[in-house]
């Protein structure tokens, strides 16, 4: 009894001393994670740990008695937080890509410890003190030309000592106490905001994976592929609704909370929208430059466009046996809907639907067919294959219209003339 007491004890205690992969160097190929050793259970510790390391590390920054350098200061800083960084690489990848209900409890734990923490960094004024110092000097250095002085940085260094000088002030260093408060607040709500979007999205995207039997990554290539419509439709459909069909994982209010928090930041920083923030540091520099620049490439862009969907018509008048083509744009259903265009295959006869209005109380339809109506029972079919398409389109309302129909000949020549004409004007 004795001996069986001491072999539990002994490894009870072996398990309570297992070590920590975070904790230890990883001897793997590239040293990626040697992601079968770690557990749920890994991650919280070795945030601590990490924080509490940095701390330190930016303490000994701070308490330096040496003037600032780049070396005391920007690229100590910039090695900090080693062990952070690593247990942070590992959590948040996995949780993106492979996460379980249980990794997801554990990374809303850690944003608002790590979110807290960067706060800590880029508000303490002691340290943006030395940061500051080492950037003038950089500045002096550049603007007297002095290559040989100490201030004197690479392009490298330089690059560096810009982007850490810079999450300094975009995280609000220079802002009085009050503001800095709101800004730590809107920083944390921001981390949480932002990692219940991507879980969700996740879930969403497993989801589309589970109906469909394909992964997002998969989408693009298969609705190239794919020569099913109805199907085609269906996964376009879940695809750009992902986030937004109610329940747990729907993002739109998020969205908004997110939107909301950003451009509160940007006026506190001094901007008018979260847009001229971002492209502030940008080559760009600000959304009016953006803008111009797009408006250059959305022209040429909507001409290639159109050449294309004349010969995506062609093809299809030319060789689809049945379906139905679309056109155009609609206005509001409340005032009517105005079709630019339809075309219409069915059994008896093959159509372009052209001039299609859409009221409360009448649908009137003007047909250029392919060959003369033979029978009324070509225009009944014609009849059932519009009210087909009126449920693909899911307003159940045409189903109860009144239907006029005016029905005109036109051989495909003369179609595609029109076509042609339509384009160049």
């Amino acid at each position: 009894m004795k001996k069986t007491i001491v072999i539990m004890a002994t490894a009870l205690a072996l398990v309570g001393c297992r070590e920590n992969p975070f904790f230890a160097e990883w001897d793997t190929p590239y040293g990626i994670p040697p992601f079968e050793k770690i557990k749920v259970g890994d991650y919280i510790p070795a945030v601590e740990e990490g924080i509490r390391q940095q701390n330190e590390e930016i303490s000994a920054i701070v308490n330096c008695a040496e003037a600032p350098t780049f070396e005391n200061t920007v690229a100590a800083l910039d090695l900090s937080g080693g062990l952070l960084e690593k247990v942070e690489g590992v959590l948040f990848n996995l949780s993106e890509t492979d996460g379980t209900p249980e990794l997801q409890r554990v990374v809303e734990k850690v944003i608002p410890m790590v979110s807290q923490h960067s706060s800590n960094i880029y508000l303490n004024s002691s340290l943006f003190e030395r940061v500051q110092k080492v950037y003038a000097d950089s500045e002096f250095a550049r603007e007297s030309g002095c290559e040989d002085c100490g201030a004197a940085l690479s392009r490298e260094q330089q690059m560096l000592l810009d982007k850490v000088y810079r999450a300094f002030v975009a995280n609000g260093v220079a802002l009085d106490s009050l503001k800095q408060d709101r800004m730590r607040q809107i920083n944390s709500s921001l981390a949480s905001l932002e990692q219940t979007f991507g879980t969700n999205l996740l879930a969403e995207n497993n989801a589309f994976a589970a109906e469909f039997g394909i992964s997002i990554s998969q989408y693009a290539a298969t609705m190239g592929s794919c020569s099913n419509r109805e199907l085609r439709e269906k996964m376009f459909r879940a695809y750009s609704t992902r986030g937004a069909n109610g329940g747990a994982t729907d993002n739109r209010e998020i969205i908004m909370k997110i939107l909301s928090l950003r451009q509160e930041k940007a006026r506190l920083l001094g901007y008018d929208t979260p847009a001229a923030f971002i492209l502030s540091d940008k080559m760009a520099g600000t959304p009016e430059a953006v803008d111009s620049f797009l408006e250059t490439i959305i022209t040429p862009a909507v001409a290639k466009a159109r050449e294309e969907l004349v010969d995506c018509r062609r093809l299809w008048i030319k060789t689809s046996p049945t379906g139905c083509f679309l056109r155009g744009a609609a206005c509001s259903l409340g005032t009517g809907l105005i079709i630019q265009s339809v075309c219409v295959k069915t059994n008896t006869t093959s159509t372009r639907l052209r001039h299609v209005h859409i009221s409360r109380w009448r649908m009137s339809v003007r047909v250029y067919s392919r060959q003369p109506p033979s029978s009324t029972a070509s225009a009944s079919s014609l009849l059932k294959a519009l009210r087909n398409i009126t449920r693909t389109w899911k307003y159940s309302v045409f189903l109860t219209l009144q239907t006029e129909v005016f029905w005109e000949y036109s051989p495909p020549t003369t179609i595609l003339a029109e076509q042609n004409a339509e384009e160049r004007g």
